[in-house]
């Protein structure tokens, strides 16, 4: 296995978690979605009545009678888990789309950034402002050097300063955009006419 293979994976693996984290979060930050696991319980309840009634229709010999049991009880529990986490998933996948879509825009120039560009693994908002955080390999240098045009892809304008992210905002590969709607035209100095 290459290294390039064992990065990719590595990637996968964190785009997943993250999605996953994502989905969580979103959640608890907007209670409304919640209603969904209605309906998923509402399905579930069908998916064991049908796999009840399949079961129950199907002669096992009495040797094979508990691995028969053991099997149907092992897919009534993982495929409701199965199904649960793709729930979560989905909706970190709906979160973060349009985001990561606007950041691979404005930094994913190079090969290298374009295999792994930017992943979406935190969105908050209070009180009008948004707090992003995305994990990534690319340098601080190079989001700092693109700011403006986050800025204008976004349409916000930043309350504080681009900083790593992590509880103490102190890992670096996640960055953090704190920001706030609506651009904020830079301040010019006083303007002059020499006619009067």
């Amino acid at each position: 296995m290459d290294n390039k293979q064992v990065n990719a994976e590595s990637y996968n693996r964190r785009k997943l978690y993250y999605r996953f984290i994502l989905g969580v979060q979103q959640m608890v930050n907007y209670p409304f979605i919640n209603i969904i696991w209605i309906f998923f319980f509402i399905i579930v309840g069908y998916f064991i009545k049908v796999i009840n009634v399949i079961f129950s229709n199907l002669e096992v010999f009495s040797t094979f009678e508990n691995l028969f049991y053991l099997g149907k009880n092992s897919i009534l529990i993982t495929v409701p888990i199965i199904c649960a986490m793709g729930i979560i998933q989905g909706i970190g996948y709906i979160t973060a789309f349009n985001d990561e879509a606007k950041i691979y825009k404005i930094l994913c120039i190079n090969e290298d950034d374009k295999k792994e560009p930017p992943i979406l693994c935190k969105k908050k908002t209070r009180k009008g402002i948004t707090v992003r955080e995305f994990y990534t390999s690319i340098p601080m240098k190079k989001w700092k050097s693109e700011e403006d045009n986050i800025c204008e892809k976004f349409d916000i304008h930043f309350v504080e300063d681009l900083t790593y992210g992590g509880k103490n905002e102190n890992i670096g590969y996640l960055k953090k955009i704190t920001s706030a709607k609506g651009r904020k035209a830079k301040k010019r100095g006083m303007l002059y006419d020499d006619a009067f």
